[in-house]
């Protein structure tokens, strides 16, 4: 059975608690954390609660009770660098084979400088690297 002392945060368990959140899946699983305000007994303790939540009575079980960690005490790793997704070798454009109309867009086949046939892509307008503006005038004409 857990033991808490006087002044200690825990956490309150919240399920007897009714909230007015219309999903109970989405809410909270503990309330507080909140000091014991008097130790009653092994068993029992007095919360000081705030005052939105002075319609619960301030005495729990202690198996509605959890141990609050300050997480400021807890070492966190720094987060990861940063990466350059532009680091990756930009493709460049040999040909332009076909051009179709999606609902509004402009989508053009594109054979890639350096890869197969197989490997040609549709490829949005917006897509297109602006180096292959010649070729798409050319396509045009």
């Amino acid at each position: 059975m857990l033991k808490f002392v006087s002044d200690q945060l825990i956490w309150l368990l919240q399920c007897n608690v009714k909230m007015t959140w219309p999903f109970d899946k989405l809410d909270h699983r503990c309330l507080g954390p909140f000091p014991i305000a008097h130790i009653i007994s092994d068993s029992t303790y007095q919360l000081h609660l705030p005052a939105y939540l002075s319609c619960l009575h301030p005495i729990f079980h202690v198996s509605l009770l959890e141990p609050y960690s300050d997480p400021s005490k807890f070492h966190l790793h720094a987060p990861p660098e940063p990466f350059d997704l532009d680091d990756s070798p930009e493709l460049t454009v040999a040909s332009i084979l076909d051009c179709r109309k999606l609902s509004q867009h402009y989508e053009y086949f594109v054979h890639w400088k350096g890869l197969s046939e197989s490997e040609d892509s549709w490829v949005l307008l917006s897509d297109i690297p602006t180096t292959a503006n010649e070729l798409l005038e050319h396509f045009h004409c």
